[in-house]
C-alpha cells in the first residue's frame, strides 16, 4: 500500500495546493522556523502535493508534539 501511495503522491495527484510558490514558500518558512529550537532540520522537500522532512526531534519537543 505504501508503495502505491507514493506512485499516486509522485505522479502529481491530489489539489496540488504546493505548486503554488506562495504556498510552498509558506510551509518551507515554518519548517525553517522549527530549527534548531523545536528539532533539527536536515533535509526537506516540498512536493506540489506533500512534503518530504527528514528532522532530529529536540529532546524539549517530542516528535508527537512538532507534528501533533
Amino acid at each position: 500500500m505504501t508503495r502505491r501511495l507514493a506512485v499516486f503522491e509522485d505522479a502529481g495527484h491530489g489539489s496540488c495546493l504546493l505548486s503554488v510558490p506562495t504556498h510552498a514558500e509558506v510551509v518551507q518558512r515554518l519548517l525553517i522556523e522549527g530549527h534548531p529550537t523545536r528539532y533539527r532540520l536536515i533535509e526537506w522537500c516540498v512536493m506540489p502535493n506533500h512534503v518530504h522532512v527528514l528532522m532530529e526531534e529536540a529532546a524539549t519537543h517530542p516528535l508527537s508534539v512538532v507534528i501533533k
